[in-house]
């Protein structure tokens, strides 16, 4: 997942599903087995299901948020009561010469595979969380669970941030929690508003050269 915010509290959200060669050759033909229409009624913008280079196949989803309030909706939506993200808040400060935007939640994977369904769609699938056991899903990819399935989570925010992620660059900062794990989210970044700075430089200049042009009409009358 990527969240990228931007100074004047806008920004959108992306939700991007990777499935290795093995992964896509065991879920089947994704375009009927993924059913997307509930996110495209909901004002997700969907690219997918394509298949990669390797085999393996991507979808992608795209939410916009006009304000932060939206942003809040969004996040609370994707976490959801039994969900992988939990007390999302995305807020920002104004001041003159500078906007400072903060992100904090946590991601919770403690529940394993549990954490990408709900308690509804379990006792569908009986008992399940996918409706295979660990060991089933083991067998069938070939790799331990907390190796089958990752999350990463990307935050940009505007101006150069500072994060307790293990991995951050510029306005950047990157989270890879495993499966069965819980991590607090915290990121923040601030930036200066160059509109206001060009203003206000504008300003100072318009009156030291009315104070200049003053002065040297003083000296000529005397």
């Amino acid at each position: 997942m990527e969240l990228s915010a931007r100074p004047d509290g806008t920004g959108e959200v992306t939700v991007t599903a990777l499935l290795d060669r093995r992964a896509a050759q065991t879920v089947g033909d994704l375009k009927t087995q993924v059913v997307l229409d509930d996110l495209r009624a909901t004002g997700w913008e969907v690219r997918g299901p394509e298949e990669n280079t390797d085999g393996g196949a991507e979808v992608e989803a795209r939410h916009r948020f006009a304000n932060l309030a939206e942003a809040r909706q969004l996040l609370d939506e994707l976490g959801g009561a039994e969900g992988a993200f939990k007390g999302f808040v995305l807020e920002q400060k104004r001041t003159f010469l500078k906007t400072r935007t903060a992100l904090r939640g946590t991601v919770d994977l403690s529940r394993g595979l549990g954490t990408f369904s709900d308690a509804e769609l379990t006792a569908v699938l009986g008992g399940q969380p996918l409706g295979i056991s660990p060991e089933q899903l083991e067998q069938r990819l070939g790799v331990p669970g907390d190796r089958a399935f990752g999350l990463q989570l990307a935050v940009r925010l505007p101006g150069r941030i500072e994060a307790n992620a293990p991995t951050s660059a510029g306005n950047t900062a990157v989270w890879a929690p495993r499966l069965g794990e819980q991590v607090a989210i915290a990121a923040t970044a601030e930036q200066w508003n160059r509109a206001n700075l060009v203003l206000m430089a504008l300003a100072v200049g318009s009156a030291v050269g009315l104070v200049a042009t003053l002065r040297r009409r003083r000296h000529s009358r005397q």
